[in-house]
This record gives structure tokens, sequence and C-alpha cells, in this order.
């Protein structure tokens, strides 16, 4: 249920994206912001003219792998002292920590960035997807609806909303995924519509871990009270 309905539901909001203009229109969304950030950032990127270095992506690559085994063991014992939220919630949390302190300093600065971020985000993503049991899908085709059920709801309220405080197809977009999907696919539709977003798009995942977690717990003490 989780990989099949997410993998599809992916999909479609790459698909939607060929509709921006007009949803954008029909919600009378003001993108002005949006578009000046990102042909702000695309305009940086394609001004730097510092070579790709292999001993930058080398040291990148280290100290990503390095930082993260570090957040992985301190998320561990930051969950069994603070259980606000569980490890991997806190070593998301940790990470991202580091990723923001370290992008302040010089070292932050290091051409090669981005495309180390962006193979390691693919990568993530891949492993992610090696993990769906397609063969599975008959053994419970009641769960899958019920899948796809929660997500034709969650369009619907999304849309309405939308319609209502007139949000960009761009900020729904990445929102619902990064409830459905989290850090690891919210930044791969943020960066369908400019690599440049995918920062957006991975923060805004974050604060669905961060809102979805204690939501997710109450709704699973709400069942148990049910049963």
């Amino acid at each position: 249920m989780d990989s099949v309905c997410a993998v599809i539901y992916v999909m479609f909001l790459l698909w939607v994206i060929n509709f921006s203009k007009e949803f954008n229109s029909w919600t009378k969304a003001d993108v002005r912001l949006i578009d000046e950030v990102g042909a702000s950032l695309e305009k940086e990127a394609r001004e730097d003219k510092r070579p790709l270095a292999w001993k930058n992506m080398l040291l990148l690559i280290g100290v990503s792998f390095f930082v993260s085994s570090l957040s992985k063991d301190a998320g561990v014992m930051v969950a069994s002292v603070l259980p606000v939220f569980d490890k991997a919630t806190w070593t998301v949390l940790l990470v991202t920590a580091a990723g923001l302190i370290a992008a302040m300093t010089p070292f932050g600065k290091i051409k090669g960035t981005e495309e180390v971020s962006n193979i390691i985000l693919y990568i993530v993503v891949a492993m992610i997807a090696s993990r769906a049991d397609i063969s599975a899908m008959g053994n419970a085709p009641v769960w899958l609806a019920a899948g796809f059920l929660i997500l034709l709801i969650h369009v619907t309220v999304m849309v309405i909303l939308a319609k209502l405080i007139r949000l960009d197809i761009f900020t729904c977009g990445v929102a619902s995924l990064a409830n459905i999907g989290g850090t690891a696919t919210a930044p791969v539709l943020a960066g369908a519509y400019s690599n440049a977003l995918v920062p957006i798009g991975i923060l805004m995942a974050l604060l669905g871990n961060i809102i979805g977690t204690p939501g997710g717990a109450f709704v699973g003490y709400l069942m148990s009270l049910i049963g």
C-alpha cells in the first residue's frame, strides 16, 4: 500500500506539472515570488564558472556519509532521552541541522554540492522503490483500494484549499508529497519545477515529518480507543 500508492501518486503529480499554468490561473495564485527565487538561484548557478573537481566530489561524499553515520547514532541516543519523535525523525532533523550549519560556512560554497546531493537523492529514491514487492499486490486489494481512496480525499481537500486561499500548484504538489512521500520524494517533485527549488522541497518534507509524526501517533491512539 505504501509503495504502490505512493509511486503512482508521484507519477500523477509529475504529470500534473504540465497543467501548472491552467491550475494557477484557476486558483488565481500569485507565483511571482516563486518564479523570482527560482530564476535568481538558477542565474547564480549559471554564473558559477568554477571547474567541477573530482577531489571536491570525493570530499563531499565522504563528509556526507560521515555526518549521516554520526547523526544516525546520535538520533538513537536523542530518541531515548527525548521520545518526542522516533529515532528516524531525530536522525533526519540532526542531518538537516548539520547541513544548514555547513551551508553557511565556506564548506557550503564548494563546487559540486548540488551535483552530489542530486546523485544521493536519486539513489535513495531507487533504494526505496527496490523494496516494493509488486507480486504481493493481489494479496490485499482492499488495502490498495483504501490507499487510493485516502489519496483521492487528500487531493480533493488540497484542491479546495488551493482555490480558497489561492495556492499555486508548486506549493500544493510539494506540500502534498512532503506528507505522502516525505524527504525522499518531495525534493524530486520540487526539482521537476526547477533544480533551484530542491531545498524548498526538503524543508517542506521535514516540516511534514515534524507535524505528521505526533499527528500519526495521535490518530493511532484514537484508533486504539475505538478498538
